[in-house]
């Protein structure tokens, strides 16, 4: 499966700079694995060290905001996209 993953700046520069890289894995755990092959530097920036999402990221896939419980077995399909999102703090 062929997925279009979108970077936020900040992560990007971990990826040969590139915001949007096209990326194979028929489910989210698959493709982040394939991403961190790769681009190993992602991985110490995406996962804490019980390999969780930090809690700053989101996973979007088509524009719907995955629970980071349930990312392990969330099919993928040819032409979906996942977008890193990275959450604002303040006060």
């Amino acid at each position: 499966m062929c997925v279009l993953l979108e970077l936020p700046s900040a992560l990007a520069r971990y990826a040969g700079g590139k915001k949007s890289l096209t990326v194979s894995g028929d489910t989210v755990h698959a493709l982040v694995a394939a991403l961190f092959q790769d681009y190993p530097q992602l991985r110490i920036r995406m996962l804490d060290k019980n390999n969780q999402l930090y809690p700053y990221l989101i996973l979007i896939k088509n524009n719907l905001r995955l629970s980071p419980q349930d990312l392990g077995n969330i099919p993928l399909k040819d032409g979906d996209t996942l977008e890193v999102m990275t959450l604002a703090g303040g006060g």
